[in-house]
């Protein structure tokens, strides 16, 4: 289905398995109507713009496409007493651990999604599991790569071997020879 041209207006949009559900222009979902995902994809390809939808329902592995040229805002409302079962996949989703540079997506506040939830999300290219922003924003876990474990792991050794040497040096008697 796609949603552009014209505004829908339900209380409920499901998107089943196989299925899209396009929203190709900004404003265009009238009343905020709650979100099944069953199976299906949740499509963004408007341009510079929001669009305010009811609580997310998540009952069989789906996903949310952005593919935005430019910024838009996803307002989910508060659906942390959903169910969800499955996992949920975010694709194309750019930014950082503070947040999205273009196409964003929200959840309420920063309790809107439970911590069951949040673990049951993956971002294309970032992995398992989300944290809420305490602006509400959705964004991924991010785990820093194996180089820079090393490089923090080592850097801490060496801070501890030189904290051990230091109190080793104060500790050290003074030996007075007498002439």
């Amino acid at each position: 289905m796609l949603c552009g041209a014209q505004n829908i207006q339900q209380n409920t949009i499901t998107i089943n398995s196989g299925g899209t559900f396009f929203i190709s222009s900004p404003n265009r979902v009238s009343g905020s109507p709650d979100i099944i995902l069953n199976g299906g994809d949740l499509n963004i390809t408007a341009h510079n713009g929001t669009e305010h939808l009811g609580a997310l329902t998540l009952t069989s592995s789906s996903s949310i496409t952005l593919e935005s040229i430019s910024s838009f805002r996803l307002y989910f409302q508060n659906s942390s007493l959903q169910s969800w079962t499955n996992t949920l996949t975010i694709n194309n989703w750019t930014g950082d651990s503070l947040g999205g540079t273009a196409d964003r997506i929200f959840f309420g506040s920063s309790s809107g999604l439970t911590s069951t939830q949040l673990s049951q999300i993956s971002f294309t290219g970032f992995g398992t599991g989300a944290i809420i922003l305490t602006s509400g924003e959705l964004v991924p876990v991010v785990i820093p790569e194996t180089p820079t474990i090393v490089y923090i792991s080592v850097l801490a050794l060496i801070i501890i071997i030189f904290e051990i040497v230091r109190v080793y040096d104060e500790q050290k008697p003074i030996i007075k020879i007498d002439e």
